[in-house]
This record gives C-alpha cells, sequence and structure tokens, in this order.
C-alpha cells in the first residue's frame, strides 16, 4: 500500500514539473492579439462532434470574412498543462477566435484560450488572462468586470470571467472597425470623439479601446 503511494506521488510530482517546464515556455496569446488578429471570430451552437472535428451552427460572426451557416473546427486537444473545461457535446454555445491553417480552422492559443463557453446571455474569458482594471472599467452595474471565478457551464466546472454577450461581441466589432493592426501596434482609423463615444458603451468597451490605444 505504501509503494503504491509512493508511485502515485512519484507520477503526480513528475507531471507537476513537466507541466511547470511546459509552462516556462508557453503563455496564452494576449487577448487583445486574439481580437486584432484573429481570421474569424464567430459563435454558435456545436451540432456535431467527431474524432477530430467539430461542426458549428454559426449564429453570429465579427469579423469580416465570408459568411458560413455552418463551420468546421478542429476540436482543441489535451494535453500536460491545458485540458478543456469539459468533453466536447452537441447543444455546446462557445465563442471562437480562429486561425485558418492549410484550409482549416484551429482554436487560437495553445491552451485553447481562444474557445469561450456561452451559456445564457453571457460569454466566459478564460481566467487565465489577467485584466488590469481601473475604475473606469467598473462601468457594468451587474458584476465586477473581469471577475474571475468558477461558473458551473454545461455540467462542468469553469473558471473565468462573465461578460454580456451583447456588449462583449459590440466591443470586439467595435475595436477591428475602429483600428488596424500593424504588427505589434494598432493605428486607430475612428475619430476621437466617436471612439470617446464607444467607449462609454461599457466598462468592457472601455477596457477593451483603452488596451489598443495603449499600444
Amino acid at each position: 500500500m505504501k509503494r503504491l503511494q509512493n508511485i502515485i506521488f512519484s507520477l503526480a510530482l513528475l507531471l507537476t514539473l513537466a507541466c511547470s517546464t511546459a509552462q516556462a515556455k508557453y503563455s496564452p496569446i494576449p487577448f487583445i492579439e486574439m481580437v486584432m488578429h484573429a481570421d474569424a471570430i464567430v459563435y454558435g451552437t456545436i451540432h456535431e462532434v467527431g474524432e477530430q472535428n467539430f461542426t458549428l451552427h454559426v449564429l453570429g460572426q465579427l469579423d469580416d470574412a465570408p459568411y458560413q451557416k455552418v463551420m468546421t473546427i478542429k476540436k482543441f486537444r489535451d494535453w500536460t498543462c491545458a485540458q478543456r473545461w469539459t468533453k466536447y457535446k452537441k447543444g455546446q454555445s462557445v465563442l471562437l477566435f480562429l486561425t485558418l491553417n492549410d484550409g482549416n480552422y484551429h482554436i487560437m492559443s495553445a491552451g485553447g484560450e481562444g474557445e469561450m463557453p456561452i451559456y445564457e446571455d453571457d460569454v466566459y474569458i478564460n481566467g487565465y488572462y489577467t485584466f488590469n482594471t481601473t475604475p473606469e472599467t467598473q462601468k457594468e452595474n451587474a458584476n465586477t468586470l473581469f471577475n474571475a471565478k468558477s461558473h458551473q457551464l454545461y455540467g462542468a466546472n469553469y473558471y473565468g470571467s462573465k461578460v454580456a454577450l451583447k456588449s462583449f461581441t459590440d466591443a470586439i466589432k467595435t475595436a477591428r472597425k475602429c483600428f488596424e493592426a500593424s504588427g505589434d501596434t494598432y493605428k486607430m482609423l475612428c475619430s476621437n470623439d466617436a471612439i470617446e463615444k464607444y467607449k462609454a458603451r461599457t466598462g468592457f468597451h472601455t477596457w477593451l479601446i483603452h488596451q489598443l490605444q495603449k499600444n
């Protein structure tokens, strides 16, 4: 019995060390980079789940790519330091930041941060992102913006921050309309007056546009 406990402890230690080493080499793609560099940003409901892919019935699109009613997307594969919060199942609603490689759509960021669950009228941002909040970003009345905590979503625990889907999607569209990515910097395309009006819409708008202006 004691030998079994020692084996289990050793395996757990090896996994911890492996994960620590991997994390030293890996960090999530910054949120703002996903917003501005994704080849497609869509949300909808998972319709079918296969061995390698899943199909999404698209309910909304936040980029300028040709609209697709149904998309086939490569599944995120669990690895040592990152696991999807629950198994893929038909009926789950998600918002996806995607890259297009070799004709296939892939979820952005090696930890699957580009996949965000939607539940009821909210989208949930992965809790591994750390947001610097200011008094300006506290304009949403329902919750403290970016208050990461555990949520029960589709029968499983998800750690993240809840943002109203309507606010989230409008802010992403605004960012891509009013800013243009140029390497690591972002050129403002809209007038200062228009930007200030957009920033006043919700706390999420304020935060997102502020991040773009900083760069």
